[in-house]
């Protein structure tokens, strides 16, 4: 059974991070869709430009116009910010159960107290926790 989850990371640049929590929906939406349907259509999506405030692939995304836009063509619906996303499932809270498909949170860069990004994990060293994502970064 594979859950949707996501994350809130204190950001030490994106990739040294320590996580403090991932939440899950609930069993009855990820018993139909799995992780790695959730990392392949976000892949549909590599190459489509940031653009603050979207969530469509046609015109761009921002972070979480790109998970709202993933999750949504496969019927899972989430909330319209980063923020709200955040707020949404189950906490779990160690990095090394990290799944392929879970939502990942990073603190933003104005402050180290409110999510500010948000992510997809695309790939886990279960061994270590380290793990890549796919996100809309604003660099493209």
């Amino acid at each position: 059974m594979m859950r949707i989850l996501w994350t809130l990371l204190m950001v030490c640049g994106f990739y040294g991070a320590s996580a403090s929590g991932r939440l899950a929906l609930p069993e009855e939406v990820t018993d139909t869709v799995k992780g790695q349907a959730i990392v392949e259509k976000a892949k549909e999506f590599l190459g489509v430009p940031y653009r603050y405030g979207q969530m469509n692939p046609k015109s761009g995304f921002d972070c979480f116009g790109f998970t709202t836009y993933v999750y949504k063509s496969l019927n899972i619906s989430l909330t319209h910010s980063s923020r709200s996303q955040f707020t949404e499932g189950l906490k779990i809270e160690d990095r090394h159960d990290l799944q392929q498909g879970d939502q990942v949170f990073f603190t933003g860069s104005r402050s180290r107290h409110t999510v500010g990004h948000v992510g997809i994990v695309t790939e886990v060293d279960e061994d270590t926790g380290t793990f890549k994502f796919i996100h809309a970064a604003r660099n493209g």
